[in-house]
């Protein structure tokens, strides 16, 4: 019990000392509302990066977050170095957006992907006479996503005799160039392929030095890289599927409806839409998709 109450005692200064540094960082004048909407404003014109998009307090940890990496105090000072022959975007962007990923992250929307969506969605193509399948991979990373879409889309091919007959691609698309980069090079730790089975490894990774494996080539062919804004609300082509896990959550509302909109012109008739366990629509948007998964948040495009 008494180590119980030190450890509460202890969090609970913590806490007071982490409550009392935000207070007084938004209380210096330099950290005032003018010099955050300055930086806003900066960086949509030059950058040309929708930032309003985001959620407000999204974007406070973020550019905070930078600007501890930089050592700067405060938003005169970040500003400051905006204007700076310092100031490197990609700095920026990369900073904004979080790129935790791993080959077949959450494995039940791959499950489903393998065993229903993707056998379903060739038998119906061949019936009419289709021969394009086509993904798109929307906040992809650094590309461990599509690469396990890859995997799976290559095996049901192979399995039903379809390599010949259907053109498969997979669009993959980040804000974040040096993300997009990594992805093109697809190669990856030990760690970043830890729920790949010793099998899987061996037929779909070339081993290259240490704990490093590369993606085999036939794989890489499978997938386009594209940076791209999901928040522009621009089409940059007609899919099957479309997975976006994950993303919806770091920005508002309204964009959210950008995003949805933006998807569900994108998609065909049937057209599958693939989100994150955490995320979900407005309720109005029930009359452009229903679910198809409830459990692994996958819905279908209503005609």
């Amino acid at each position: 019990m008494k180590n119980k109450t030190t450890f509460n005692s202890k969090a609970a200064e913590l806490f007071d000392e982490i409550k009392d540094k935000r207070e007084k960082f938004y209380a210096h004048p330099d950290n005032s509302e003018k010099y955050f909407d300055q930086i806003l404003t900066f960086l949509q014109r030059t950058i040309k990066l929708n930032v309003q998009c985001y959620r407000d307090s999204y974007v406070r940890r973020r550019v905070e977050a930078i600007m501890s990496r930089l050592s700067l105090e405060t938003y005169k000072q970040f500003q400051q170095w905006l204007y700076s022959p310092l100031f490197d975007k990609n700095v920026f962007i990369k900073g904004l957006t979080i790129n935790v990923t791993e080959f077949f992250r959450d494995i039940g929307p791959f499950r489903y992907l393998e065993m229903k969506i993707l056998p379903e969605l060739l038998d119906t193509k061949l019936r009419q006479g289709e021969e394009t399948l086509r993904i798109w991979s929307a906040g992809c990373a650094t590309g461990e996503e599509p690469y396990s879409l890859a995997i799976i889309l290559d095996w049901i091919l192979q399995r039903k005799n379809l390599k010949a007959r259907i053109a498969a691609k997979i669009i993959a698309t980040d804000l974040d160039p040096i993300p997009i980069n990594v992805g093109i090079k697809g190669c990856y730790s030990l760690q970043q392929l830890k729920n790949i089975s010793q099998e899987s490894l061996r037929r779909n990774f070339d081993h290259l030095f240490g704990d490093k494996y590369a993606i085999k080539p036939h794989l890489k062919e499978y997938v386009d890289f594209q940076q791209h804004d999901i928040l522009s609300g621009q089409k940059n082509g007609v899919y099957d599927i479309i997975i976006c896990r994950n993303v919806l959550i770091y920005v508002n509302k309204d964009d959210q409806i950008t995003i949805l909109k933006l998807f569900w012109e994108s998609l065909n008739v049937p057209g599958y839409l693939i989100l994150g366990k955490t995320e979900s629509f407005p309720l109005f948007y029930n009359e452009l998709f229903r679910y198809d998964n409830l459990n692994e948040h996958i819905y279908i495009k209503m005609p």
